[in-house]
């Protein structure tokens, strides 16, 4: 699973982002809500709120978002996976992690295609990390990263362990 121009797509999206105008970050509360209207603790992002909510570089807090195709009409195996990993992380973080630090999101083509489109995205499943760029757990290198989809990260553990070294937070993933 070849996941390619990521960085050149995110590049895109903040070049986006500025040219549409819009300046800072909506208020966390925004996405903690649709956090919670997920079991799982993964909110559902449209455009409009990726664009205010992730993307934004003055953000204290670090979004995880899946880039899918979820639908049955696209039969997308690696997404359907990719999405019970990432939501078995959520839940562990929705239960046991600090819900102000992190939030963990999901963007489906069927609900951004117009930003599919503009960034180029070409293949999916994509798992993106948008770190914080303010704020006490703002990292020194805050530029937007893709984490590379492998068999290991495939698996809740896997995929917190790697987002715990990225982030530099402990996340425990909600595993039987």
């Amino acid at each position: 699973m070849q996941l390619l121009g990521a960085l050149g797509a995110l590049s895109f999206a903040c070049q986006l982002l500025l040219s549409c105008g819009i300046a800072g970050a909506q208020s966390l509360s925004e996405l903690q809500t649709l956090v919670k209207q997920d079991s799982d603790s993964l909110a559902r992002l449209d455009m409009d709120a990726f664009m205010k909510n992730v993307v934004a570089e003055s953000k204290s807090y670090a979004v995880v978002v899946q880039l899918t195709a979820l639908s049955p009409k696209y039969k997308c195996e690696p997404c359907i996976k990719l999405d019970k990993t990432l939501r078995a992380v959520a839940r562990g973080w929705g239960r046991h992690g600090d819900k102000s630090r992190i939030i963990f999101a999901s963007m489906d083509v069927d609900d951004g295609e117009e930003l599919f489109h503009k960034m180029k995205i070409e293949q999916i499943p994509r798992l993106m990390v948008f770190p914080a760029g303010a704020g006490p757990h703002a990292l020194a290198n805050a530029s937007p990263r893709e984490m590379t989809i492998k068999e290991e990260t495939m698996t809740p553990v896997g995929m917190s362990a790697k987002l715990s070294s990225l982030l530099g937070v402990e996340i425990k993933p909600d595993v039987p």
